[in-house]
């Protein structure tokens, strides 16, 4: 039951964590779309009408932001996961620093960090991102002590054709990293 949970929190963590990004992302979009039509040759006014549309949707969102905040500060209620959404997905789309949090949405820093805290993941990987797998490197000695004669090359060969695609070098880093702890 408790790994189930586990997961559950894993799997929440990274949706929360994938819809800011997105938003960052979207964030990034919205401005360069702006310097860009800044640049354009349009009329002053034209250009005046899709920044002031654009600050328009910015204070809507934080106006309803804040009117939450109200209404959780009078029954002392925290702020369900998808509110939570919301505010760090807003702060990510128009880049609000986060030291000005507080007088943004009226939200104490220490709580922001709180959230943000708890959506990066609790264990991070040990192993780099570049490693090669234990199970790989098992198999490439499996390969090598069954057939003792293999040079690298043969034995990415093979993997190869097993439709594994390690390179030469690999196997040769892996039979190196390991005869030291072979040997042992």
């Amino acid at each position: 039951m408790s790994q189930k949970i586990e997961i559950i929190n894993i799997a929440v963590r990274l949706i929360v964590k994938a819809a800011v990004l997105a938003a960052g992302f979207s964030g990034t979009v919205r401005e360069r779309s702006l310097k860009r039509l800044a640049g354009m040759d349009i009329t002053e006014k034209d250009k005046e009408l899709i920044f002031l549309r654009d600050k328009v949707t910015q204070l809507e969102t934080q106006v309803s932001i804040l009117q939450k905040a109200l209404k959780k500060q009078n029954n002392k209620k925290r702020y369900i996961i998808r509110e939570k959404l919301f505010i760090l997905c807003y702060m990510e789309t128009f880049q609000i620093p986060r030291r000005r949090v507080k007088e943004h949405l009226g939200i104490a820093r220490s709580t922001l960090y709180r959230w943000l805290k708890n959506i990066e993941e609790k264990a991070q990987a040990v192993v780099p991102a570049n490693m090669t797998p234990a199970e790989l490197a098992a198999l490439v000695w499996q390969i090598t002590k069954a057939n003792a004669g293999w040079g690298r090359f043969r034995v990415a060969n093979q993997l190869k054709l097993l439709g594994i695609f390690l390179s030469a070098s690999t196997v040769r880093n892996i039979r190196g990293f390991n005869s030291q702890v072979q040997l042992s």
